[in-house]
């Protein structure tokens, strides 16, 4: 009899079993209206405003993790007291390279002190990302002494390191040197 028992013990839990499952099958899901809930992420827990610097632990957040709009600025300067002779031909007086970090722009200004040692000679300067002379030069005519500066922008379309020359030559003839030649470069994250 003990064995009879436990068979309809079985039986008993299968038919509930089977009977829940067929009841519990024309559910529908719907939100809780009525939910308390401690520990939960809410609107203001993630809505505007509601990470604060505060919350960031210093140095946590990275330039590579910005938008390349929100790029932090960076720049390279090269300044020199040799005092080069222009050649005749295409003379890089100063470079420098720049690590953009992202899309912007880069602002390149370039100066010195054109000694034409009484020559009457014309001296064509220019800031560029090539070699050579471009059109974009500068001209200063002389025979003593007369400073020259040029600024230039140009756009970076990505990150990644960009070389700026500043290229000077001399017109046939005469001796010219090029004193003190600077060359600043500012990368900025955009343009407005």
């Amino acid at each position: 009899m003990p064995e009879l028992a436990k068979r309809t013990g079985f039986i008993v839990a299968a038919v509930l079993l089977t009977a829940s499952q067929i009841t519990l099958a024309g559910a529908v899901a719907q939100p809780a209206t009525n939910l308390t809930c401690k520990g939960c992420v809410g609107k203001k827990d993630i809505g505007k405003g509601a990470v604060r610097s505060k919350h960031v632990r210093k140095g946590a957040v990275k330039p590579k993790s910005l938008h390349e709009t929100a790029k932090p600025a960076g720049g390279d300067s090269f300044e020199t007291s040799n005092d080069p002779l222009l050649s005749g031909g295409d003379d890089i007086v100063a470079t420098v390279t720049v690590s953009a970090p992202g899309a912007g722009a880069i602002h390149a200004t370039g100066s010195a002190y054109i000694d034409f040692n009484g020559d009457s000679a014309d001296v064509f300067c220019e800031v560029t990302t090539a070699d050579v002379l471009g059109s974009n030069y500068v001209l200063q005519k002389g025979l003593q002494f007369e400073s020259l500066s040029t600024t230039r922008a140009f756009p970076v379309t990505a990150g990644g390191d960009v070389t700026i020359n500043f290229v000077c030559r001399r017109s046939a003839g005469g001796f010219v040197e090029v004193h003190n030649p600077s060359l600043t470069a500012l990368f900025v994250p955009g343009a407005y």
